[in-house]
Parts: structure tokens; sequence; C-alpha cells
């Protein structure tokens, strides 16, 4: 599946199941979407495992630092940043 069909079906499922929206970060600079470093292995209550399988199936982890920024667009603000780290 390419980087493209993920994010729609990313974006669908989001969709679909509104409360999984808790467990994704967005970038604030240029919209990109990632599951939070802290997701736990199970989530939700019906099928815990499947839940948690489908968004990391579709989203990439994805740390942000205090201003919502990924590491990219952290980089290209400030390219003398360190790099964030999951538990910034």
């Amino acid at each position: 599946m390419g980087t493209h069909q993920m994010r729609i079906g990313g974006d669908s499922y989001l969709a679909s199941f509104p409360k999984r929206l808790r467990w994704i970060n967005q970038c604030t600079a240029c919209g990109r979407k990632g599951t939070k470093p802290e997701m736990p292995k199970h989530i939700g209550h019906s099928n815990p495992n499947f839940g948690a399988y489908l968004l990391r199936k579709y989203f990439e982890p994805l740390a942000l630092n205090r201003d919502g920024l990924c590491e990219q667009c952290e980089a290209a603000r400030n390219p003398q940043a360190p790099s964030i780290s999951p538990h910034s």
C-alpha cells in the first residue's frame, strides 16, 4: 500500500472511529499525522488488539515538540536544534 493510500485509509479509519484521535499527533506546520509515541500496545474495548494494530498500520509514530512541530519542521525552523525525543 502506497503512502497516499495509507493516508487516505488512515483518515477514513479515524473518521469511522473518532475516539482513536486521542492517540494521534498532528504537526501544526506540515499537518503530518502519526501515533503518539506513548500510545499503549492495546487500545479500545471491543477488540483492543485490532484498534492499536490498525492505527500503527496507517500511521507511524510521530513525536512533537512543545510547539507542536514534528522533527522535520523543527529542523527546518531551527537547523541548530537537537532532535526531538519521544519523551520530550
